[in-house]
């Protein structure tokens, strides 16, 4: 049975995986939308924020200045929390990023960074 605070945890959950699945096939508004809906869900109950198809969908996008602040804060929370995955996910927006804007430089220079160089994508 599902209880209205189950619900409310769950479904920013089932949003973000939703709007993944519209990112890998380039439907960012739609992915965008279900961002936004899940954000506002997580928001409103005080639970985490879930910020892996964010980082994800900014990357895609190609808009370097925010896709670079969500990494780098994704990477700098993943850092304080031990959190693998998030620093692995890093990585993969950074290469997406960079090779989208073809900016083969900045891609080599990012995984010399400490903090995206030990992350278990990289090692």
């Amino acid at each position: 049975m599902c209880t209205p605070a189950g619900v409310r945890t769950v479904l920013p959950i089932a949003l973000t995986y939703r709007a993944g699945v519209h990112v890998h096939a380039g439907e960012f508004a739609a992915a965008s939308e279900l961002v936004e809906e899940a954000d506002a869900i997580t928001e409103a109950t005080g639970n985490a924020h879930l910020s892996y198809t964010s980082l994800a969908l900014a990357a895609w996008r190609g808009g370097e200045a925010g896709a670079l602040k969500l990494i780098e804060g994704g990477v700098r929370d993943a850092t304080v929390r031990g959190e693998g995955r998030m620093l692995s996910l890093a990585n993969y927006a950074t290469a997406v990023l960079y090779n989208g804007l073809g900016s083969r430089r900045e891609l080599r220079s990012a995984f010399r960074d400490p903090a995206l160089a030990s992350s278990p994508i990289m090692t």
